[in-house]
C-alpha cells in the first residue's frame, strides 16, 4: 500500500461527499475490488449479507439480486462503519478500505 494509492482513493471519497451510499458507488465505479473469493467464502459472504437484510426487516426489493450486488454490499458495510467513526476523514476511510484488501482493478461493470 502506498501513500499515492490512499491519496487517490481519498480524493474519490472526498468528491463523493458525506453520504455512505454515494461514497460506496464512487469507490465501486473507480474499480476498487477485493481479490476473488473461494466458492465457500463467496457463499458465506452472500449468506451473511442476506441475513443482514433479513434481520433488518428490509423489503425484498432492497435485497441484493446477484453476486456483484453482494460484493457491493460488503463494501458498503465497510464504508458505513468507517464513516460513522467520530474522527473519520476521507483519508481514514481510504486507508481502511485499502487495509481491508481492496485495490484498484480494471473492471467491466
Amino acid at each position: 500500500m502506498t501513500d499515492t494509492n490512499v491519496f487517490a482513493l481519498a480524493q474519490v471519497i472526498k468528491a463523493a461527499g458525506s453520504d455512505p451510499s454515494n461514497v460506496t458507488d464512487a469507490v465501486w465505479v473507480e474499480g476498487y475490488r477485493k481479490p476473488e473469493l473461494s466458492a465457500e467464502d463467496a457463499v458465506n459472504l452472500a449468506l451473511d449479507i442476506i441475513c443482514g437484510f433479513e434481520g433488518a426487516d428490509l423489503p425484498w426489493e432492497c435485497w441484493p439480486k446477484d453476486y456483484t450486488s453482494i460484493l457491493k454490499c460488503e463494501l458498503n458495510e465497510l464504508v458505513v462503519t468507517e464513516m460513522a467513526e467520530e474522527e473519520s476523514s476521507a483519508a481514514w476511510v481510504a486507508l481502511e478500505i485499502i487495509a481491508a484488501g481492496y485495490s484498484k482493478e480494471a473492471t467491466s461493470d
